[in-house]
């Protein structure tokens, strides 16, 4: 080395991926299927959002029998897209080294949208058992 310069111009100590005792932790890196896992979770409200107009126009319509299909519709996709959240979610949580935070909420949104889906088909069952006596 010359100079007595250390380290050399142009180069970093500690080499970028370590770490000296003591130092900051290393910060998570980016965990794209965690985002992937939280936009997938927060698409199911903004479908339920849509599934509302979509109910008044079939009301406005006059014909309430199809009123049960779009239901049964917005339930298979919301129930779908919120296991894909959650199993996304949890493959994110489970790669090393990478943020979870994302994937936390996107296991969040997919399973309070799974429980939502659960209740509704459970809500209709109940009613149909109850009338049917």
């Amino acid at each position: 080395m010359s100079g007595g310069q250390y380290p050399p111009p142009g180069q970093q100590y500690p080499p970028p991926g370590l770490q000296h005792a003591g130092g900051p932790e290393p910060r998570p890196g980016r965990n794209p299927l965690g985002l992937a896992s939280l936009l997938v979770g927060a698409v199911i409200p903004i479908l339920g959002l849509v599934h509302l107009v979509v109910q008044a126009a079939v009301i406005s319509t006059g014909e309430p029998s199809v009123l049960g299909a779009v239901s049964a519709v917005n339930g298979v996709i919301s129930g779908l897209l919120a296991i894909a959240a959650i199993v996304l979610g949890i493959v994110a949580v489970s790669r090393r080294g990478l943020s979870k935070t994302f994937a936390a909420a996107g296991i969040a949104l997919g399973a309070a949208a799974l429980v939502s889906v659960i209740g509704s088909l459970s809500y209709g069952l109940l009613i149909q058992v109850m009338y049917s006596f």
